[in-house]
């Protein structure tokens, strides 16, 4: 994913994957992030189709302020990187 694809997202709340410590790659695509809010458990939460984070419990009643933010890769980060490496023997 380039970063000129992150621009794209300006008009709405983003972050990049880093900032959530954890995250999931599935086929190249970003699929799952652990929400970066300190209410929230350590846990990955699934992305919807626009790589937004969906609803999820937290530690605090009430509606998670970081559902909805769009979860971005960041600078020089690609999604082969975080596939799994076959070993050469």
């Amino acid at each position: 994913m380039s970063t000129d694809h992150c621009c794209e997202a300006s008009a709405g709340p983003w972050i990049w994957a880093s900032a959530c410590g954890m995250i999931c790659v599935h086929s190249g695509r970003l699929t799952q992030a652990n929400c970066p809010s300190r209410f929230c458990p350590p846990q990955l939460v699934p992305l919807d189709e626009h790589g937004r984070l969906t609803a999820h419990d937290g530690f605090v009643p009430g509606t998670c302020p970081w559902i909805g933010v769009r979860v971005f890769l960041g600078p020089g980060m690609a999604p082969e990187d975080f596939e799994p490496k076959r070993a050469q023997s």
